[in-house]
């Protein structure tokens, strides 16, 4: 792992970013099926949804370990709520 100032990134192989991708994919896919927000709203949850995709998109391994932190706050904000 190679060290950017504070921000750990993991060495970047296709593969490697692709499976990660995958995963990010499809946990977001997955939340989109759900009935309700859980403890925070729709709102809040796509805004990180659309931050994700927009990193996703560019897929340099900064942007990918970015949108593991955002999908890892909505994760949060979905079992635990805003406030």
């Amino acid at each position: 792992m190679r060290n950017h100032g504070d921000n750990q990134v993991p060495p970047a192989d296709d593969q490697n970013l692709t499976i990660r991708i995958s995963r990010l994919v499809d946990f977001w896919n997955a939340l989109s099926c759900c009935e309700n927000a859980g403890g925070t709203s729709w709102d809040v949850l796509e805004f990180s949804e659309r931050q994700v995709t927009e990193k996703l998109e560019r897929r340099t391994p900064q942007d990918i370990v970015s949108a593991e932190r955002l999908t890892a706050k909505a994760v949060y904000l979905y079992r635990f709520g805003t406030d």
